[in-house]
């Protein structure tokens, strides 16, 4: 089933609800409807490199018996647990099943929208959410993931795109308890890392 996300009067989970000291260039309160002219440079596929922990350090409990507690400190690689909120939950469960390849990617659409694409195949994409800019000059990318209960909402900036890769910071939910479900409860710590995707085309 298809959703569209408005920027407006729909509650969101922010991923800047932060301290202005964890956000980079302090930009707060930038909520803005999609632009009538998205910049076409953005626009592709792209498949997660790699994300890293950038400030202030953060514990995350793995496993259950028995449970393991492992500190992240500054620049620690987290693609793995990055990976698994990007292309995990309950929505993208069918999507993950349908796809052969098991590789996935993300298609940021030049009229707004993102795609969760199914990378060497033609198995159709899922709706992923939306993305936009705004700031000066653009260099805030607003980017909405739908793919929980409840939608998560980033802003990537500075960001960084050319024929090579797109990569910003963001400030970005984490879990404490990897086991748990995400973003339930209690079960959520913000950080900023450090993001970079490999543009596909």
């Amino acid at each position: 089933m298809k959703r569209v996300l408005f920027f407006a009067g729909i509650l969101l989970l922010s991923c800047t609800d932060q301290t202005a000291e964890e956000v980079p260039n302090n930009i707060t309160n930038n909520r803005v409807s999609v632009l009538r002219s998205l910049p076409t440079q953005l626009a592709g596929t792209y498949a997660l490199d790699k994300a890293t922990l950038q400030g202030s350090k953060m514990e995350v409990i793995h496993g259950l018996n028995p449970p393991i507690i492992v500190e992240y400190t500054h620049d620690s690689d987290i693609t793995a647990i990055v990976s698994k909120i990007l292309f995990g939950g309950s929505s993208f469960s069918s999507f993950q099943s349908a796809c052969n390849s098991r590789q996935f990617g993300i298609e940021f659409k030049g009229n707004g929208k993102t795609s969760y694409v199914c990378l060497g195949t033609s198995l159709e994409t899922m709706d992923m959410g939306t993305w936009n800019t705004t700031g000066a000059d653009n260099s805030l990318l607003a980017w909405n993931i739908l793919n929980y209960t409840r939608a998560i909402e980033c802003e990537i900036v500075p960001f960084e795109v050319n024929l090579e890769k797109l990569k910003g910071y963001v400030v970005f939910p984490l879990p404490k308890n990897d086991a748990e479900p995400f973003l339930e409860g209690n079960n959520q710590q913000y950080r900023k890392i450090m993001i970079t995707f490999k543009r596909l085309h």
